[in-house]
């Protein structure tokens, strides 16, 4: 729809984002003292090699409403941060992430597409928050061993805290299958850094 009728994705989008700040200007006010982090949305632009729709799909029909919601929530609560959960390989579009008002990214899948960490942080730095990308969940975490999840961590959570703006986690979920060690591993490490 985006790319056959996006007039009709842009009222869409319209509709839910007036609907949304109208619920904002009720709750926020209210709540806002106790909302630390707001989950803006969670949609997931990225496959594991590149966005799901062009650049230009998000700077257009989806970045000017995202925009608006968050604006709306720093004006409602000007504590409260702004949250966007997204998998995959969305580097390409970082820039106009943080166009649309997110504090926060999550998760840095760096892994997914052709970029580092390391690239993903200094495009980030000191614009954004980023939520994660500690270990890779689905390499190392489950197929490594403890040093292999050790090194990982030391190695991309020394990078990744440099001037603030980064929540250490792991990239994703982690699975049940997990050895427990491994988990003790990425926060311990992690901790000692």
């Amino acid at each position: 729809l985006c790319l056959t009728e996006p007039e009709f994705v842009a009222e869409l989008h319209d509709i839910t984002i007036t609907h949304a700040i109208a619920q904002m200007e009720r709750l926020l006010p209210e709540l806002g003292p106790c909302i630390d982090v707001y989950m803006c949305s969670a949609d997931d632009w990225g496959t594991q090699n590149a966005t799901i729709a062009s650049p230009q799909i998000y700077h257009d029909l989806f970045m000017p409403y995202y925009k608006r919601f968050t604006d709306a929530i720093h004006a409602l609560a000007p504590e409260t941060k702004t949250f966007l959960h997204s998998c995959g390989a969305i580097y390409d579009i970082l820039d106009d992430i943080i166009d649309s008002g997110f504090d926060a990214l999550n998760p840095v899948q760096w892994m997914a597409g052709t970029r580092r960490w390391a690239e993903w942080k200094d495009k980030a730095r000191n614009r954004i928050a980023l939520w994660g990308g500690a270990v890779n969940t689905q390499e190392t975490l489950p197929l490594g061993t403890v040093k292999d999840v050790e090194k990982e961590v030391a190695e991309v959570v020394s990078y990744m805290k440099q001037d603030g703006g980064y929540v250490c986690c792991a990239i994703h979920n982690i699975l049940a299958e997990i050895e427990p060690e491994k988990v003790i591993a990425l926060y311990r490490t992690a901790a000692s850094l």
